[in-house]
């Protein structure tokens, strides 16, 4: 009975351990079940995130691609602007062959590597190549690879409001092999710019200002003169271009400059060794001034404010000069003959003269340093006053007989070299009209401003009643005057006759005297004192802060 009852309460025991163990079961499985039920909405929720995210991504990307498409201009002209930060740019315009013109009617372009020719609207063409690349891929520019390194175009080809930029895509400067200047072939930093205009192209060089520097002084300064003369210079022509560029003096809106004499002689001469160390001395040097200017020679009266009465320039001018003034330069003085009939026409011809006959020309006005301000013309009835030492050099032009310099040479020029002279007479008499030379003769070898003597090549060849002449020359003094006042010359024949001038210097006489500059050197002076000397006393200032 006992026995019986034992196996009883063990079975009852049994199944109540069965039953807490598949609860036990069931409540781990419901666990299990959770987790992992809860694992997948984790993944599930996971994954739409990410899905979102891949999405929002690629919408975003998709807008910025598109808003890439729209506005790559502006993207680039940005960049190409960050790229030109720090360093100054100028546009200079390159006139035709010996500066005679304005435009040209085809252009050859050539360099020792490839370059790229972008052809785009003339609103865009003063951009890099970069530029021009990216705006090829939305059809604004049309490109041509010059692997072989040259590159034609005739001012047909290029339409109105097409421009094109020729850009070297190495190191290489770029070339124009058919452009006449000093140097054969002229070689250009940076980029070249076609225009079209009615005329032909307008071609315009953009490159840095220090660059465009080098060349300047080179074509400006002989590389021999003293190194502090060639620093005084770089600064005078880096300030000259920073205030063009500044003022945009010329009216010319696609370019801030040009390269002749109109305003300073840029790449007539190749950059020298001397003129890049100039330029490197000085690096972003200039003087805090709207005006700078400088010319070639003066014949002597830098600093003299006493000479605006005729008589004294005249005694003044008559003086030999010393043998180191001016660095020797042979324009120091100069003598000019000029056909009394030959003025009478060009000044009909050039400055609308009414009369028909020159009997009487004077300096009427001079400044205090002794250069003539105003020229009266006057003959029968006539009269025509010319104002300015730029139209009075143009008005008694040497033309037909040139010009003799205080070492012996002869030469020849469009305009008289400077408005510091005093006006002769001389009767004709049968006389010659003193050394009319030969053009193989004549000084050919012209050094901004100044004339060479290379191994008297350029000697006058005289004949003896011409050495008599130039003898009466050299004596100012002989010569008779016709009249009392010492600032006109008159006549009193209906004949031709013979009007010479007593003149020295070379260049219109504003700012600094180059060969001046160079002799202040060679006495020791540095370039700030030269400076200091011609424009007065200031502190130089940087070409980023004008």
């Amino acid at each position: 009975m006992q026995h019986i009852q034992s196996n009883e309460i063990r079975s009852e025991e049994d199944v109540s351990n069965k039953r807490l163990r598949f609860k036990q079961r069931l409540t781990c499985g419901a666990a299990a079940a959770l987790v992992f039920a809860m694992t997948l909405l984790i993944f599930w929720l996971l994954w739409r995130y990410l899905r979102q995210a891949e999405e929002t991504m690629s919408g975003a990307q998709t807008e910025a691609q598109t808003e890439a498409q729209t506005d790559t201009a502006a993207r680039d002209r940005a960049e190409a602007q960050t790229a030109s930060d720090g360093a100054a740019m100028i546009r200079v315009r390159i006139l035709g062959d010996n500066y005679e013109a304005s435009s040209h009617s085809s252009l050859t372009v050539t360099s020792k590597s490839a370059f790229t020719v972008a052809f785009t609207t003339a609103d865009c063409c003063e951009e890099t190549a970069d530029f021009c690349r990216a705006r090829s891929e939305t059809s604004a520019c049309r490109l041509q690879y010059c692997t072989e390194g040259t590159f034609q175009i005739s001012a047909e080809e290029l339409s109105e409001g097409e421009a094109c930029v020729i850009t070297p895509d190495g190191d290489d400067l770029l070339v124009l092999p058919e452009l006449s200047r000093a140097q054969k072939a002229p070689e250009y930093d940076g980029q070249l710019l076609l225009y079209r205009e009615p005329d032909g192209i307008a071609l315009v060089n953009l490159l840095p200002l220090e660059a465009y520097l080098c060349s300047v002084v080179a074509s400006e300064m002989p590389s021999d003169y003293p190194q502090e003369a060639q620093l005084a210079q770089a600064v005078c022509a880096r300030t000259y271009a920073a205030n063009c560029i500044r003022r945009e003096k010329n009216s010319d809106n696609r370019a801030d400059l040009d390269d002749s004499v109109a305003f300073q002689v840029y790449n007539n001469q190749k950059a020298s060794e001397a003129s890049a160390r100039a330029v490197t001395a000085t690096a972003g040097e200039i003087l805090p001034l709207d005006e700078v200017l400088y010319y070639s020679t003066s014949c002597g009266t830098c600093g003299r404010e006493d000479l605006a009465d005729e008589a004294a320039f005249r005694s003044y001018l008559e003086e030999e000069p010393r043998a180191d003034a001016e660095y020797g330069s042979p324009w120091i003085r100069w003598e000019a003959v000029l056909s009394k009939d030959a003025l009478l026409a060009h000044l009909q011809a050039e400055f609308g003269y009414p009369g028909d006959s020159v009997e009487r020309l004077q300096v009427t006005k001079r400044l205090p340093n002794g250069q003539a301000q105003e020229l009266t013309a006057s003959g029968g009835g006539a009269s025509l006053a010319i104002e300015g030492e730029y139209q009075i050099r143009r008005a008694l032009a040497p033309t037909d007989s040139g010009l003799t310099l205080h070492n012996g040479q002869s030469a020849s020029l469009s305009m008289l070299p400077s408005a510091w002279f005093v006006l002769r007479t001389e009767p004709t008499s049968g006389s010659q009209s003193g050394q009319h030379m030969s053009p193989d003769t004549t000084a050919q070898n012209e050094t901004n401003g100044v004339f060479s003597d290379t191994a008297g090549q350029n000697e006058a060849i005289v004949s003896p009643d011409d050495a008599a002449q130039d003898e009466m020359m050299t004596s100012p003094a002989d010569i008779p005057h016709k009249e009392t006042d010492p600032s006109a010359w008159l006549s009193d024949s209906a004949d031709d006759e013979l009007i010479r001038l007593l003149g020295g210097g070379y260049g219109h006489g504003k700012g600094m005297s180059q060969c001046g500059a160079a002799q202040m050197a060679a006495d020791g002076a540095d370039y700030r004192e030269i400076l200091n000397y011609y424009f007065g006393e200031s502190e130089l200032s940087h070409v980023e802060d004008f």
